[in-house]
């Protein structure tokens, strides 16, 4: 089927058409902004597509409390009670030691030293104290790098043993001061360090 020249003249005519009207539209967009107007459309209007941080967006986003990891349970059961448990005992005889040296010094006062001055007696709290908050950072590099079961039972050992020499000091302040008041320190601190980061873990 044959088209008619009528037909061509107008396909001629029609992309020259759609590009005055293109041209037309573009000043009027111009004369428009120049004046004061606004304008109405959205290819010319950037800011109109870029999303609004609306509240509603922003409460979507995890606070700094709303950690995951902090959701995991616990280890539970016997074994996990066992190890909660047995830091507790840990704590009674590491601790609960060096905080009850007072009745220590009374009876020492007392019984054994009663010629020696109170504050020759409490060097032994003191020492207690001091050597076990220094040897704490040893001891907590020895659980990073060994088995804390074998730190514990080191620093057990260590504080048994110096309680025992500690009952044969009977002539002189000094020896206490070396044994109940340095070497018990130290295994104190054995125990203490895995008594308090076992459990949290």
């Amino acid at each position: 089927m044959s088209s008619s020249p009528l037909q061509h003249h107008n396909d001629k005519d029609a992309p020259e058409s759609v590009h005055q009207s293109t041209i037309g539209d573009a000043n009027e967009t111009v004369l428009e902004t120049r004046s004061g107007k606004s304008v109405d459309n959205p290819s010319t209007d950037h800011h109109a597509q870029e999303p609004a941080d609306t509240p509603a967006s922003s409460s979507l986003k995890p606070r700094w409390w709303e950690n995951k990891s902090l959701e995991e349970k616990p280890t539970d059961g016997i074994y996990g009670w066992a190890v909660v448990v047995s830091g507790c005992l840990m704590l009674m005889f590491s601790m609960g030691c060096v905080n009850s040296y007072g009745a220590y010094q009374t009876y020492y006062h007392l019984n054994q030293f009663p010629d020696e001055p109170v504050s020759s007696l409490a060097w032994i709290g003191t020492l207690q104290f001091a050597a076990m908050s220094l040897f704490g950072i040893v001891a907590g590099v020895m659980c990073e790098r060994l088995d804390t079961r074998l730190v514990s039972f080191s620093g057990g050992l260590i504080m048994g043993l110096s309680l025992v020499i500690a009952s044969f000091c009977d002539g002189a302040v000094w020896k206490l001061i070396l044994t109940q008041g340095i070497v018990f320190s130290i295994g104190a601190a054995l125990v203490f360090i895995p008594a308090m980061s076992v459990p949290t873990q």
